[in-house]
C-alpha cells in the first residue's frame, strides 16, 4: 500500500485521512455504475498525507473499510491511519 520509507525521516503525528466511493444500481443488481470506487484507496492516503502538514509518507499503515445501503446504492469508504513521516535529505 504505501511507498518504502525512506532511509532517514522525522516522525511528525498520527495521520488519517477518508475517501468514499458509491456502486449505484441501474434497473436490476445486474446492472452497477461505479462511482469514485476504484480510487478510494488512493484518494484516502493522499487525505492521510494532507491531515499532517509537511509530511511525506506514512508508516505502520491501517486500512479499514466500511460500507452502508444508500437507497438504491451502497457507499462504500476507506480510511487509513498511520504514522506520518518527513523525508530528511542528506
Amino acid at each position: 500500500m504505501a511507498p518504502q520509507p525512506p532511509a532517514k525521516y522525522q516522525p511528525l503525528g498520527r495521520a488519517e485521512g477518508q475517501a468514499c466511493g458509491a456502486l449505484g444500481l441501474l434497473a436490476t443488481a445486474y446492472y452497477a455504475i461505479p462511482l469514485g470506487l476504484n480510487s478510494r484507496t488512493e484518494r484516502a492516503y493522499e487525505a492521510a498525507l494532507e491531515s499532517v502538514p509537511g509530511a511525506t509518507g506514512l508508516i505502520n499503515v491501517e486500512i479499514k473499510e466500511d460500507w452502508a445501503w444508500i437507497l438504491l446504492a451502497t457507499t462504500r469508504c476507506t480510511t487509513i491511519t498511520g504514522d506520518a513521516i518527513k523525508e530528511i535529505k542528506g
